[in-house]
């Protein structure tokens, strides 16, 4: 079976190379016909980002409708009922600290979002803000995807990018 893994993987880098309008096109139709729990407005959608999405995929899919999977959920949609009084544990009130962190991050330039960076880069904020490290990365895991566990907050950022990682952040405010 992993030997199909395989194949289906390179065939998809093959399908992106050569047919990538066509794949996108594939991908945006599957996405807009699975009903997810949360409103289908909220579901990002756009040619560059799909692209970014699909290359980033390649090597954790071994076919599209993987994408479509809950763990890959909090790439299409924006996660909702986020009720930060449950972040308790971080060492300041969550409000502040994310409205800190929206401030930093809208300082930051695009190419910042580069995973590598932007792990470094966090890491600066939560040291110089005296924050907890496991409990804040844990909120904005919650904020950023919906989750519980999942891929690491700098790859979440990477992805979603600057955008819509601010808009997810502005939203658990509301």
């Amino acid at each position: 079976m992993e030997k199909v893994d395989d194949f289906n993987r390179l065939h998809l880098k093959r399908q992106l190379q050569e047919n990538e309008d066509s794949l996108i096109d594939t991908v945006s139709l599957m996405v807009e016909a699975k009903e997810y729990s949360w409103s289908i407005k909220d579901i990002i959608l756009h040619n560059q980002y799909m692209k970014k999405v699909l290359t980033w995929s390649l090597d954790r899919i071994s076919v599209l409708e993987d994408l479509l999977e809950p763990e890959f959920q909090y790439l299409w949609v924006m996660p909702h009922n986020i009720h930060l009084e449950q972040f308790t544990n971080l060492g300041h009130d969550s409000r502040t600290v994310i409205n800190s962190t929206i401030q930093y991050l809208t300082k930051l330039e695009q190419s910042d979002f580069q995973q590598e960076k932007i792990a470094d880069l966090m890491n600066k904020f939560v040291k110089n803000n005296g924050l907890k490290y496991g409990p804040y990365m844990t909120m904005l895991r919650k904020i950023l995807g919906g989750l519980n566990v999942g891929p690491s907050i700098a790859e979440m950022i990477s992805v979603l990018g600057k955008g819509n990682t601010i808009n997810r952040l502005k939203y658990s405010l509301m």
